[in-house]
Protein backbone atom coordinates (compact mmCIF):
# COMPACT_ATOMS: atom_id res chain seq x y z
CA UNK A 1 0.00 0.00 0.00
CA UNK A 2 1.48 3.31 -1.05
CA UNK A 3 0.15 5.50 1.72
CA UNK A 4 2.62 8.34 1.17
CA UNK A 5 1.56 8.60 -2.48
CA UNK A 6 -2.10 8.62 -1.45
CA UNK A 7 -1.37 11.38 1.07
CA UNK A 8 0.23 13.51 -1.66
CA UNK A 9 -2.70 12.90 -4.03
CA UNK A 10 -5.34 13.78 -1.44
CA UNK A 11 -3.33 16.84 -0.43
CA UNK A 12 -3.38 17.99 -4.08
CA UNK A 13 -7.12 17.35 -4.20
CA UNK A 14 -7.59 19.47 -1.07
CA UNK A 15 -9.13 16.66 0.99
CA UNK A 16 -7.72 17.54 4.41
CA UNK A 17 -9.80 14.93 6.20
CA UNK A 18 -8.43 12.08 4.12
CA UNK A 19 -4.87 13.43 4.44
CA UNK A 20 -5.22 13.54 8.22
CA UNK A 21 -6.73 10.07 8.33
CA UNK A 22 -4.00 8.58 6.19
CA UNK A 23 -1.26 10.31 8.17
CA UNK A 24 -2.67 8.81 11.38
CA UNK A 25 -2.39 5.26 10.07
CA UNK A 26 0.69 5.49 7.84
CA UNK A 27 3.00 4.26 10.61
CA UNK A 28 1.40 0.81 10.89
CA UNK A 29 3.79 -1.91 9.76
CA UNK A 30 1.24 -4.72 9.80
CA UNK A 31 -0.24 -4.70 6.29
CA UNK A 32 -3.60 -6.10 7.40
CA UNK A 33 -3.90 -3.48 10.12
CA UNK A 34 -2.93 -0.70 7.71
CA UNK A 35 -5.30 -1.93 5.00
CA UNK A 36 -8.09 -2.24 7.58
CA UNK A 37 -7.64 1.40 8.57
CA UNK A 38 -7.63 2.49 4.94
CA UNK A 39 -10.85 0.56 4.28
CA UNK A 40 -12.33 2.15 7.39
CA UNK A 41 -11.54 5.59 5.96
CA UNK A 42 -13.45 4.62 2.82
CA UNK A 43 -16.42 3.27 4.78
CA UNK A 44 -15.92 -0.39 3.89
CA UNK A 45 -16.52 -1.62 7.43
CA UNK A 46 -17.03 -5.34 6.83
CA UNK A 47 -13.81 -5.71 4.86
CA UNK A 48 -11.98 -3.56 7.42
CA UNK A 49 -13.24 -5.83 10.20
CA UNK A 50 -11.97 -8.93 8.42
CA UNK A 51 -8.53 -7.40 7.97
CA UNK A 52 -8.42 -6.18 11.57
CA UNK A 53 -9.31 -9.66 12.79
CA UNK A 54 -6.45 -11.17 10.78
CA UNK A 55 -3.97 -8.50 11.90
CA UNK A 56 -1.62 -8.35 14.86
CA UNK A 57 -4.23 -6.21 16.65
CA UNK A 58 -7.66 -7.85 16.24
CA UNK A 59 -9.19 -5.69 18.97
CA UNK A 60 -9.18 -2.90 16.37
CA UNK A 61 -12.29 -4.56 14.90
CA UNK A 62 -14.04 -4.22 18.25
CA UNK A 63 -12.93 -0.60 18.61
CA UNK A 64 -14.20 0.19 15.11
CA UNK A 65 -17.64 -1.32 15.72
CA UNK A 66 -17.88 0.42 19.09
CA UNK A 67 -16.91 3.78 17.59
CA UNK A 68 -19.45 3.31 14.80
CA UNK A 69 -22.14 2.47 17.40
CA UNK A 70 -22.67 -0.94 15.80
CA UNK A 71 -23.59 -2.36 19.18
CA UNK A 72 -24.69 -5.89 18.26
CA UNK A 73 -21.50 -6.52 16.33
CA UNK A 74 -19.40 -4.86 19.05
CA UNK A 75 -20.94 -7.16 21.67
CA UNK A 76 -20.20 -10.25 19.58
CA UNK A 77 -16.61 -9.17 19.06
CA UNK A 78 -16.16 -8.24 22.72
CA UNK A 79 -17.41 -11.66 23.74
CA UNK A 80 -14.50 -13.32 21.93
CA UNK A 81 -11.79 -10.62 21.84
CA UNK A 82 -12.13 -8.77 25.15
CA UNK A 83 -14.90 -9.92 27.51
CA UNK A 84 -13.90 -7.22 30.01
CA UNK A 85 -15.48 -4.70 27.61
CA UNK A 86 -18.91 -6.35 27.67
CA UNK A 87 -20.32 -4.34 30.61
CA UNK A 88 -19.17 -1.02 29.17
CA UNK A 89 -20.47 -1.70 25.68
CA UNK A 90 -23.75 -2.95 27.13
CA UNK A 91 -24.20 0.26 29.12
CA UNK A 92 -23.46 2.43 26.08
CA UNK A 93 -25.93 0.41 24.02
CA UNK A 94 -28.54 0.64 26.78
CA UNK A 95 -28.13 4.41 26.94
CA UNK A 96 -28.71 4.69 23.21
CA UNK A 97 -31.80 2.50 23.44
CA UNK A 98 -33.08 4.59 26.34
CA UNK A 99 -32.54 7.78 24.35
CA UNK A 100 -34.52 6.28 21.46
CA UNK A 101 -37.38 5.46 23.85
CA UNK A 102 -36.88 1.69 23.69
CA UNK A 103 -37.10 1.34 27.45
CA UNK A 104 -37.70 -2.39 27.79
CA UNK A 105 -34.75 -3.18 25.50
CA UNK A 106 -32.64 -0.65 27.39
CA UNK A 107 -33.53 -2.29 30.70
CA UNK A 108 -32.51 -5.70 29.35
CA UNK A 109 -29.21 -4.27 28.15
CA UNK A 110 -28.56 -2.59 31.52
CA UNK A 111 -29.23 -5.96 33.15
CA UNK A 112 -26.80 -7.62 30.72
CA UNK A 113 -24.20 -5.03 31.69
CA UNK A 114 -24.73 -5.75 35.38
CA UNK A 115 -24.52 -9.49 34.79
CA UNK A 116 -21.34 -9.12 32.72
CA UNK A 117 -19.79 -6.87 35.35
CA UNK A 118 -20.67 -9.32 38.13
CA UNK A 119 -19.27 -12.23 36.13
CA UNK A 120 -16.02 -10.40 35.39
CA UNK A 121 -15.61 -9.52 39.09
CA UNK A 122 -16.16 -13.13 40.11
CA UNK A 123 -13.45 -14.24 37.68
CA UNK A 124 -10.90 -11.78 39.09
Amino acid sequence: IQVQLAIRVYRQLGDAGMVTGLERVAHHEDKNLLAGHVLLLFGNYNAAQELFLSSSRPVSALEMRRDLLHWDQALKLANTLDPSQLPYISVEYAQQLEFKGEYSSALKMFQNALDAFTTSNLND
